[in-house]
């Protein structure tokens, strides 16, 4: 559960941060000719945003409950039965859950579309040229 907690911490610096670097880190580099900014709907944005920290709030009140912290063992068993404890007790409480929940169709379209980059009609393979 925790690489779940990271994936989707990942997700949520990659719309905090702004495309393209920070500015800071561009500074010691001549610049490039700028890409035109990628725009995000705010609001789908902020839905999403609050719909994450639910779901993470939501994990870490259940551990907490289960008592699913895991402290520095060496037995992998150990940590597997833990695993499968916190995962088997997220699903029984989120038995009604559906997909959309958390990543909703118009967030799902910003990752496509953010994550897929477009393609010229140069660049596409000529097999695909009309």
């Amino acid at each position: 559960m925790r690489h779940v907690s990271r994936f989707i911490g990942v997700v949520v610096l990659t719309f905090a941060v702004p495309l393209g670097g920070l500015a800071h880190a561009q500074s010691a580099k001549p610049k490039a000719p700028a890409d035109p900014p990628v725009a995000v709907d705010p609001m789908v944005l902020k839905d999403f945003q609050q719909r994450l920290e639910h779901y993470i709030k939501f994990q870490r009140g259940i551990e907490k409950d289960i008592g699913a912290k895991q402290k520095p063992v060496d037995d992998p068993q150990v940590i597997n039965r833990k695993q499968e404890t916190l995962a088997g007790t997220i699903r029984a409480n989120r038995r009604n859950a559906k997909q959309g929940d958390i990543f909703t169709p118009q967030i799902a379209n910003e990752f496509r579309r953010l994550l897929n980059p477009e393609v010229s009609d140069d660049a596409a393979p000529r097999s695909k040229r009309s």
